[in-house]
């Protein structure tokens, strides 16, 4: 388990560094000032935000990380043939590599052409991106099992149990593409001192905030009992629980039946707290 808690935050540290920094380099393509490099760790906070919820995968993460990196690569295209060319062919494969971040790209799309050519000239590309993207949804729909919404929104393989996390993961992709051009706008403040240090510290109160919304020591506590059950590991089960006591009936029960599978439930039931008959006889919905 320890090995296994180690390699999940490394993981999640190399994700969140590889979003900041693909954040910071497109905001650098918008001329962002180097002062205001601590804003580009808004999309990693929000995504350590929403993974604070077991039901979201890291997925979500990946899906972001190609999206982005598709983004900085059409940033680098010159000739307008070849961006027109690579406008439908990213599109396409982004759907099919990351889901729901060909939004992302087509958002990204629409708001470069804008910033580079007339209104209707980006209308147009946004057009036959979106042509693109509805003719892979009629196609995918028409050879797959997935329902129609899920093939529409890119988001399979994303999350667990779908209650309302589709919002979620939705903010977090407006959030990480919309971020570059959004601090590229204090090109237009003065840069000083106290900017800099208004900046930093919204970042970390930011931070403090996202860290704490989701993450709760009890729901972990409670993974880890269902984690050592299903490993029928009951020594581990009754050390946790001396460690930890259980309060919740899934983890009474957790520890009941562990003494039972070691011959001790009679002699030490009552050395852990039994709050009500379901420690005994759980009941299922």
């Amino acid at each position: 388990p320890i090995c296994s808690l180690t390699m999940g935050a490394l993981i999640l540290a190399i994700v969140s560094i590889a979003l900041q920094q693909l954040t910071w380099l497109l905001a650098c393509k918008q001329n962002t000032p180097e002062a205001f490099y601590v804003l580009s760790f808004l999309p990693s906070i929000f995504l350590l935000h929403i993974m604070g919820n077991e039901n979201i995968m890291l997925g979500v993460a990946i899906a972001i990380i190609i999206s982005l990196v598709v983004c900085l690569c059409y940033s680098r295209l010159q000739t307008e043939k070849i961006r027109w060319i690579a406008s439908v062919g990213f599109t396409i494969g982004l759907y099919l590599v990351a889901g729901f971040g060909v939004y992302m790209f087509v958002f990204y799309l629409f708001i470069t052409e804008l910033q580079k050519a007339k209104l209707s000239h980006a209308i147009v590309k946004l057009s036959v991106a979106m042509l693109s993207v509805v003719v892979c949804i009629i196609i995918c729909y028409r050879f797959s099992l997935y329902p129609l919404s899920r093939i529409a929104t890119g988001m399979i393989n994303f999350y667990r149990f779908k209650v309302a996390f589709v919002a979620d993961i939705a903010q977090l992709g407006l959030v990480s593409v919309a971020t570059p051009f959004v601090i590229s706008q204090l090109k237009r403040v003065k840069v000083s001192t106290f900017s800099i240090t208004i900046a930093c510290i919204s970042v970390a109160l930011l931070f403090i905030v996202a860290s704490q919304m989701r993450f709760s020591d009890r729901k972990y506590i409670i993974m880890n009992y269902d984690m050592l059950l299903r490993q029928h590991n009951w020594d581990g089960i009754i050390h946790l629980a001396q460690t930890e006591s259980p309060q919740t009936p899934l983890e009474v029960y957790s520890v009941n039946f562990a003494l039972a599978m070691r011959g001790e439930l009679a002699d030490r039931l009552f050395e852990f707290p039994q709050h009500s008959p379901r420690g005994l006889i759980p009941t299922f919905k």
